[in-house]
C-alpha cells in the first residue's frame, strides 16, 4: 500500500500500533487515514472510535482497507463514519479512485472560517492574513504554560484568563476549533472535572500545529509568503 501511494506522489506514514499513529497525527495531521482491521493489540474500529471521539480529529477522512468482510464488522465502520471501505485483494485503480474520493472531503477546512471571510472581516491582505495566523499560533504556544495549572486547579484565575484570551484569538483569526476547545475546557473547569480538562488541555498543542500548517502559505496563493507586503 505504501509503495502504491508513494508512486502516486502521496506523502505516506506507516504505523502498526495506534499509539504511534496518534503521535504521527498529532505532529503531522494528514488528509486521510487508511485503516486496517487487524492491528497490533487492537482492532481498527477501536482506533476509529477514538478518532471520532477526539475533538480535533473527529471529522478526519478515513478509508478502511481490510480482508475482513463480516457484515457486523463492516457495520461497525459504517456506524462510526468512514469515507469508504475496500476489501482485499484490491486493485491499484480501485484504491486510487477511493483515495481521490475520500480526500475530496477537506476535513481541515471545517475547522476554520474561510480565508475570504476573514479578509472581509479584518480588511487584511492575503499576505498579512497569513502572518496573523502565525502570530495566533505563537500566542497559543505562549499560553500553554499558564494552561497547565488548570489541570490541578480548575479555578486558577491566570489559567482561566488565558482561556478567555485564546477564545478571542480564535474568533479573530476564524479558528473555529480553538473556540470549541476553549468552550469545552471552561465547562470542565466550572464542574472541576480535572480528568477531562487535563485531557483537553493536552490537545491544545495539536490545535496550534493545525494553525501553523494553515498559516504556512498565503491562503490565496500557496506559493507566496507575503508577511509584510500588501497584496
Amino acid at each position: 500500500m505504501a509503495k502504491l501511494l508513494s508512486r502516486r506522489r502521496h506523502e505516506v506514514h506507516v504505523c502498526v500500533r495506534s499509539a504511534d499513529a496518534w503521535k504521527q497525527l498529532d505532529s503531522n495531521p494528514v488528509d486521510l487515514l487508511i485503516l486496517d482491521t487487524e492491528l497490533e493489540g487492537e482492532y481498527g474500529w477501536e482506533v476509529l472510535q477514538g478518532i471520532r471521539g477526539d475533538m480535533i480529529f473527529r471529522s478526519l477522512s478515513v478509508l478502511v482497507c481490510s480482508s475482513n468482510s463480516r457484515r457486523d464488522i463492516v457495520a461497525k465502520y459504517i456506524n462510526l463514519g468512514v469515507q469508504g471501505i475496500v476489501l482485499k485483494p484490491y486493485s491499484a485503480e480501485r484504491i486510487n479512485n477511493e483515495i481521490e474520493r475520500a480526500v475530496a472531503t477537506q476535513w481541515r477546512s471545517s475547522l476554520f472560517e474561510s480565508a475570504d471571510s476573514v479578509q472581509v472581516r479584518t480588511g487584511l491582505s492575503s499576505g498579512r492574513l497569513a502572518r496573523l495566523y502565525r502570530d495566533a499560533a505563537a500566542q497559543i504556544e505562549s499560553a500553554l504554560v499558564d494552561l497547565q495549572v488548570l489541570k490541578e486547579d480548575p479555578a486558577n484565575t491566570t489559567g482561566l484568563a488565558r482561556l478567555a484570551v485564546l477564545r478571542s484569538c480564535g474568533i479573530n483569526v476564524g479558528f473555529k476549533l480553538l473556540g470549541a476547545i476553549v468552550d469545552e475546557a471552561r465547562k470542565f473547569a466550572a464542574s472541576s472535572d480535572k480528568e477531562n480538562l487535563g485531557r483537553l488541555i493536552d490537545r491544545v498543542p495539536v490545535a496550534r500545529r493545525l494553525l501553523e500548517l494553515h498559516a504556512g502559505a498565503d491562503p490565496a496563493n500557496p506559493s507566496a509568503r507575503e508577511d509584510d507586503a500588501d497584496s
